[in-house]
């Protein structure tokens, strides 16, 4: 069976700590060797090259961080796979509006249907801008975004 075919199989019912762990057993790597594939390697202050970012990785299989969206891509650029294969319990669904609001997209998380990371790179007029801003101000009251 293929690593890729193993992780599609296991990430069915499973969270994104245990399709990355499972990933990158499935190629065989350490949690440096992952962190080498993805940011490369730097020497430490005792003379020996290391991985960059090591300790993300261990953080993501431990469920103690979750990565930003260019972390997701970029580990799934290295196993090969889709977000949702890597990540179920985090990315449930993907809509990319298209036309002029191209630079609008929606990503659900967290495996809830009512919670879901927005990302706006469009340009838009100063009321528009104002109201946006005004309406994520009062929804995010009290909230700490990640």
């Amino acid at each position: 069976m293929n690593d890729q075919s193993e992780l599609k199989s296991y990430s069915l019912a499973a969270s994104f700590k245990e399709c990355l762990y499972q990933a990158r057993r499935a190629k065989g790597w350490s949690q440096s060797e992952l962190a080498r594939q993805m940011w490369g390697s730097v020497e430490d202050s005792r003379g020996y090259t290391v991985a960059k970012n090591r300790d993300r990785i261990s953080a993501y299989e431990r469920g103690r961080a979750t990565p930003e969206r260019e972390t997701l891509d970029l580990l799934v650029k290295v196993f090969d796979v889709t977000i949702e294969e890597l990540a179920p319990d985090l990315v449930l669904r993907r809509a990319e509006s298209t036309g002029e609001a191209s630079g609008v997209h929606m990503t659900l998380v967290d495996g809830s249907m009512s919670v879901a990371r927005l990302e706006v790179n469009v340009t838009v007029s100063l009321e528009t801008a104002s109201k946006v801003i005004a309406l994520l101000g009062s929804e995010m009251s009290g909230k700490v975004s990640g």
